[in-house]
């Protein structure tokens, strides 16, 4: 499962804090390569492959939401066109 996110930024020091988190409680498995620069994969384990059924409808769920949010914004930019604030 490739991590990405589209829409929010996280700073590589959280995101490595929460990865860290995972691994500890055995969600995540982290492996490094020895290459310049370092490069470290993770993956799911057994436990955090049981995750990706709510992790996909999490996904879905966000996906629709955020295609109603733009629907609402393209619907008040029409209402408060030419309007100066």
């Amino acid at each position: 499962m490739q991590i990405y996110f589209q829409y929010y930024t996280f700073s590589s020091k959280m995101l490595i804090k929460e990865l860290k988190n995972l691994k500890a409680i055995g969600i995540v498995n982290r492996e490094t390569f020895n290459t310049v620069p370092i490069t470290v994969e993770y993956s799911l384990t057994d436990d955090g492959l049981t995750l990706k059924p709510v992790l996909d409808q999490m996904k879905e769920w966000a996906s629709d939401f955020r295609k109603k949010l733009e629907k609402k914004r393209k619907k008040l930019e029409r209402c408060f066109k030419g309007i100066i604030i």
